[in-house]
């Protein structure tokens, strides 16, 4: 069952993830982190009785969230709580007879910028599915690498990749600043990965000079290459090109 969390909202102490299964939303997941890490995770009974889900698939779902969410080390520490329901009410911060109040220009930018972050999100899943389709064991990065300009996460043998995503252009200069952050961290990755839309007619030029200034292996992936490996995705990047 391939259950995929969209990162809604961080605290210093808590992460709220909206859930998604073929493109729909299924469900709700809070995660609490303190000396355990407590999560409560709501499951829509529509989508949980269509999928007849078990203890194996329950199973599944812990693991999937302990890979993935939780910062390296520390997937041993969730306590996790199943529930199946029903979303009886969704508060909007508004009242219900300002929503029929004709949609501003301010109003149609902070929904583009909704969106856009949620096709960020997306992107990020998709670099996910690359590694795997590479061979590597791979999920979004966790909390502690946030900050640090690393989205994803990859992992084969001795070989540890840490990967920046951008839907759009990135230039030879944000290429700089996305190595320059992640090579100083203090258990710098095996190599650094960059994935972006489109990169500069330079790029590969400026790649090997950034290698030998930072002293590390540099990867410019651009979303063709994903997609050559992975077509089902050709639609969600219709998409993002729009935006």
């Amino acid at each position: 069952m391939n259950l995929k969390y969209l990162r809604e909202s961080r605290t210093a102490s808590s992460e709220e993830y909206t859930v998604i299964f073929s493109d729909e939303y299924v469900g709700h997941l809070s995660l609490h982190f303190g000396v355990l890490i407590r999560g409560m995770l709501l499951l829509e009974s529509e989508f949980y009785d269509k999928m007849d889900i078990g203890l194996k698939e329950l199973s599944s779902i812990q693991n999937q969230i302990s890979e993935e969410l939780l910062p390296i080390g520390l997937d041993d520490d969730l306590r996790l709580v199943i529930a199946r329901g029903d979303t009886v009410f969704h508060s909007l911060g508004k009242p219900s007879e300002e929503s029929e109040a004709p949609a501003t220009k301010g109003d149609l930018q902070k929904l583009k910028g909704k969106v856009k972050s949620l096709s960020g999100k997306l992107t990020e899943y998709i670099v996910v599915d690359y590694f795997k389709y590479l061979g590597f064991d791979s999920s979004r990065a966790g909390s502690e690498l946030d900050h640090e300009k690393v989205d994803v996460v990859a992992r084969k043998g001795e070989t540890t990749i840490y990967a920046q995503v951008k839907n759009g252009q990135v230039s030879d200069r944000e290429i700089d600043k996305i190595i320059r952050t992640i090579s100083s961290l203090e258990n710098p990755p095996t190599k650094i990965a960059i994935f972006a839309g489109k990169f500069s007619s330079n790029s590969e030029i400026f790649r090997v000079g950034v290698e030998d200034k930072y002293n590390t292996r540099v990867l410019l992936i651009s979303k063709n290459d994903v997609i050559s490996c992975l077509p089902e995705h050709k639609l969600h990047d219709k998409f993002t090109s729009q935006l």
